[in-house]
């Protein structure tokens, strides 16, 4: 036996074992429940590797290793790699934000252990010129398990790739490409072993790029600069103390609620839930652009004063595109969109541009009934608070006319978390 592939095998095995440890240690206890999916291919890996080096060992010592003992190894070992790909192909989505019919997504899985199961006594062990190595149906059904993720993989990317991050982009192409690569030597040149790689070489980039906690720790000094710009224009305006608090909470809340219902589940990636909790804080930064005796004026606007304060959508837009330093174009956008359309109308009436149902993007969508509630539901200079009971009733008659209707039904269906908020942050 050449001690080459068993030496590498192990050298993996410790590689993971570091990268476990890094992964415990660099991340918020709310981070990792984010990216559980990633926990689950470590153990998943470690199982796969466990089995590679029994599979490994046993084969270059068929005399010595009971037949039977040999035979299951093995056929764990086949069935370890396509799980690694179903749970690679389940982070996938999970990143792209989309939901597979789960017949689709367990199919190639199910056929591909069905026929390993069934044909691993016919399993071949051949000698090599560097170690044996074993073929036959069941590994010929594990290559076909992983070519068929690796198609759906790249077709979720080309189908989601608008949704997620440039760099996002990069590390799926990235992954894709090595587990693609690895199959293709694997599959030409069966007695490589070289299959070990696939778990190590994949977690590693995804965790380098994406789960090692530098990202978090950037997140959050993003998220503090944003809240700081703006609580400067919440401080100019006597009227609306709290505001951004609120609905950013209610913003938080519907978008995690639609995606669980599947509503808009096409848009609403991760990625893109990530930036939209950053953009409502932002919503009204063009306030900064209004003079103080319109925005603190302590009665109801003229018609004239209220056309300039309708100007705040247009002037913020112009800041974030114009002024606002971050590096993520995409979440940029999310942001930009938020700020400009958030005072759009379903039925095409509201400003600055007029545009009406799906022409106006989702995040502002979510943004105007987070917006309207938390207005009506609060006291300004010039009238009295509504009622909770009356604000949600502002939302229901909007349904259609001002509001998105999924939307609007998805907040008045969590009506009690949306009071839990409100009771909680009410100045």
């Amino acid at each position: 036996m050449n001690f080459l592939f068993f030496k590498s095998q192990i050298i993996c095995f410790l590689f993971l074992i570091y990268l476990t440890y890094c992964y415990i240690h660099n991340h918020s206890k709310k981070h990792k429940q984010r990216t559980r999916a990633y926990l689950l291919l470590l153990i998943t890996a470690f199982v796969n590797l466990g089995l590679d080096i029994a599979t490994v060992y046993t084969v270059n010592h068929l005399e010595t290793v009971n037949n039977t003992l040999n035979m299951i190894l093995h056929l764990l070992f086949i069935i370890s790699i396509p799980t690694m790909m179903m749970f690679l192909f389940q982070y996938i989505m999970e990143l792209c934000g989309l939901k597979m019919n789960k017949v689709v997504l367990y199919l190639p899985y199910i056929v591909g252990i069905c026929i390993a199961t069934a044909t691993i006594s016919k399993l071949e062990y051949r000698i090599g010129n560097y170690t044996n190595y074993s073929m036959g149906y069941s590994a010929y059904a594990l290559y076909g398990v992983g070519y068929a993720y690796f198609i759906f993989s790249i077709a979720v990317f080309l189908k989601r790739k608008r949704f997620i991050t440039k760099r996002n982009q990069q590390i799926l192409l990235i992954a894709n490409i090595l587990v693609f690569i690895t199959l293709i030597i694997q599959t030409i040149f069966p007695e490589v072993l070289i299959t070990c790689f696939i778990p190590t070489f994949m977690l590693l980039v995804l965790y380098q790029s994406m789960e090692n906690g530098i990202d978090e720790s950037k997140d959050n000094q993003q998220r503090e600069m944003i809240h700081a710009l703006a609580d400067i224009v919440e401080s100019r305006d006597n009227n609306t103390g709290g505001h951004i608090k609120r609905t950013s909470k209610y913003v938080e809340l519907l978008a995690q609620e639609l995606r669980k219902i599947k509503s808009y589940d096409n848009i609403l990636s991760q990625d893109y839930i990530d930036a939209l909790i950053l953009a409502a804080p932002m919503h009204d930064i063009g306030k900064v652009a209004i003079p103080d005796k319109i925005l603190q004026k302590p009665d109801k606007l003229t018609n004239e004063e209220y056309e300039i304060m309708k100007t705040h959508t247009t002037e913020g837009a112009k800041l974030i595109e114009q002024s606002l330093k971050i590096e993520n174009d995409f979440c940029k956008k999310i942001i930009y969109e938020v700020v400009h359309y958030h005072h759009e109308k379903w039925n095409g009436k509201g400003y600055p541009t007029g545009k009406k149902e799906d022409e106006i993007p989702l995040g502002a969508r979510i943004m105007a009934v987070a917006d309207v509630f938390d207005a009506v539901s609060q006291k300004r200079c010039y009238r009295e608070a509504m009622s909770l009971d009356e604000s949600f009733e502002i939302i229901r008659k909007g349904i259609g006319t001002d509001f998105d209707p999924i939307v609007a039904q998805c907040f008045l269906n969590n009506k009690d978390t949306v009071i839990k908020i409100y009771n909680d942050l009410h100045m």
